[in-house]
């Protein structure tokens, strides 16, 4: 009658005749490896000496015991002394072998040579690589990209405040253009200090009005301060521009032919500067660290 086996716990159990115990299938015969392996269940068959072969004679410190479940089988630092390692006598005990000479060794010639044929022999891989080269190039480009947009932001905030300063200025002259001419020195002054008003804001740092040579005001960033001229308000001039200086020249008659080819009338100038810091000085619509404009306006 065939035994019965159980499989459980992962192993498989076999069944007495009479069903009344339960025992576990060992396994026969021994493993490869050289330490036991203990079963559950099952007694642990070690290998004594005369089971080693030939290992008994050259290894004879060496020796099997039944190893329980949970220890380590222990084994003797012994070697044969018939052998030699490394050019040293091995001696009983393997903690007395030298295995690496004491101090450091210099490197001679032969290790400078293996250096130099190491590195011929990187450099061709060197020149075939090309990871990192993206990197390499962008800080190449990097300097000139900086100056060209440093110069697109200058040249803009310049432009900006150019442009900002010319409508303030333009507004102004407009204004000017629809009032009268003055007849009389007061109302001279009244058309200044209300131009110069015209000019403040934010786009002007100062700001200077001239009504025909006769009455001035002045914006200086807090208040309008008068100015008072030589000329007369009820006489005509000439004015010229001399090295961007407005020159009224004398009083003259009215509707006179001047050396120009113009006529003698009143005229308005109207100017106004605001401070602008540069990156690269020296354009052609910036003088120094500020930007300037200035129109002058016939009213009669």
């Amino acid at each position: 009658m065939p035994r019965s086996g159980l499989l459980r716990d992962r192993r498989l159990q076999r069944r007495s005749l009479h069903g009344a115990a339960i025992r576990p299938i060992c396994r026969s015969g021994l493993r490869r490896a050289t330490r036991p392996v203990q079963q559950r269940g099952c007694p642990v068959r070690g290998r004594g000496r005369q089971q080693h072969g030939i290992g008994r004679i050259l290894l004879s410190g060496w020796s099997d015991h039944a190893v329980g479940r949970g220890q380590r089988k222990r084994r003797r630092k012994r070697v044969p002394a018939t052998h030699r390692g490394r050019g040293f006598d091995v001696g009983r005990h393997v903690g007395r072998i030298p295995m690496r000479p004491s101090g450091r060794r210099e490197p001679g010639p032969g290790g400078l040579a293996e250096m130099t044929r190491c590195m011929a022999s990187l450099i061709p891989s060197l020149k075939r690589d090309d990871s990192g080269s993206v990197a390499v190039e962008f800080a190449l480009v990097a300097p000139v990209l900086v100056l060209i947009l440093a110069g697109v932001v200058d040249i803009g905030s310049a432009t900006y405040a150019r442009l900002s300063l010319d409508a303030r200025v333009t507004a102004a002259a407009e204004y000017a253009m629809l009032q009268p001419a003055p007849g009389d020195q007061d109302s001279a002054d009244d058309l200044a200090a209300r131009l110069a008003g015209l000019l403040q804001g934010e786009a002007t740092d100062t700001g200077e009005v001239v009504v025909n040579n006769a009455a001035g005001a002045s914006w200086t960033g807090t208040g309008v301060t008068a100015s008072p001229r030589s000329g007369e308000a009820t006489m005509c001039y000439c004015p010229t521009l001399e090295q961007g200086d407005i020159v009224w020249g004398p009083p003259a008659e009215c509707a006179t032919p001047c050396t120009d080819g113009g006529t003698a009338g009143q005229f308005v100038q109207l100017s106004a500067t605001t401070r602008h810091v540069t990156i690269f000085p020296g354009y052609a619509f910036i003088d120094g660290d500020s930007v300037s404009t200035r129109t002058v306006l016939r009213l009669q």
